[in-house]
């Protein structure tokens, strides 16, 4: 199951991708099982705090929409409960996160890339602990959204495609071997930078580059869906050209790892 945030109002309504097609899930009220239907929250972030109970009414919901018959799906597309993916808007499937704790170092290409560049002599090993950051929540924009280039900084903004994962429920300092148990599902974000930031930095240690640098709005496209926490193909686009494929196993730190560091310092709470 893929849950989206269709954006069709100010905080949006939650989804669920059926095929090529986005299931309203506030829309579908009253037309089948009406009862289940009004029991579903209308943001992402509602089903999510209603723990397995509010994902399994979720989830069999839309798979009895995704067996009905073509007269229902027909009627569903009527009152526009049904609507095709590619004419439906998103904002993130989650639009204001509670906090958005982003890593560095995650992905060898990376490294790799920053080698080529001259930026690294030699591809370092893993780091012991992943390092990290605090991002502006304000940054977080939904799949397809344009990224403004800021005014202080608009020549050297730079692409990064990252795996997000989103915490299900209140976590604070657990282990690596239960990280993943508090982890909901994930998403993809590009985590655009502003690189200008970097040399200032280096010649005057100010302005903090992770403050400026990653942290302008809207530097954090999401995915267009919240799916399950597994191995993903990840596909980056830029104008409407593809720069980057990749998949989450080809990070140099495990989700284990990334997850339950995130969680040593700070409380994080579900969303």
């Amino acid at each position: 199951m893929r849950l989206v945030t269709i954006d069709n109002s100010y905080d949006g309504q939650s989804g669920a991708v059926i095929g090529d097609e986005i299931l309203n899930l506030s829309a579908v009220k009253d037309l089948r099982q009406p009862t289940l239907a009004n029991w579903i929250p209308n943001s992402v972030l509602g089903i999510i705090e209603g723990g397995p109970e509010a994902l399994a009414v979720v989830a069999r919901l839309t798979k009895n929409i995704e067996d009905a018959s073509d007269r229902v799906k027909d009627r569903l597309r009527e009152r526009r409960a049904l609507t095709p993916a590619a004419q439906t808007p998103f904002l993130a499937p989650i639009p204001r996160p509670k906090i958005v704790f982003s890593t560095g170092r995650s992905y060898l290409s990376h490294d790799e890339e920053m080698m080529r560049a001259g930026a690294l002599a030699e591809v370092p090993p893993p780091p012991r602990f992943p390092p990290g950051f605090f991002k502006n929540t304000n940054a977080i924009i939904g799949n397809g959204r344009p990224i403004v280039l800021p005014k202080a900084a608009p020549n050297m903004v730079d692409w990064e495609c990252e795996v997000s994962f989103v915490i299900g429920r209140t976590c604070h300092n657990i282990g690596k071997d239960e990280a993943l148990d508090y982890v909901v599902g994930h998403t993809i974000i590009n985590d655009v930078s502003a690189r200008d930031w970097v040399a200032e930095f280096r010649a005057t240690g100010n302005p903090p580059p992770t403050l400026s640098a990653s942290s302008s709005a809207p530097f954090a496209r999401s995915g267009r869906a919240l799916r399950p926490t597994t191995r993903s193909p990840i596909r980056t686009t830029s104008n409407f050209r593809c720069v980057s494929t990749g998949g989450s196993c080809s990070t140099t730190m495990s989700r284990t790892r990334i997850s339950g560091s995130a969680t040593s310092l700070p409380t994080i709470r579900n969303g």
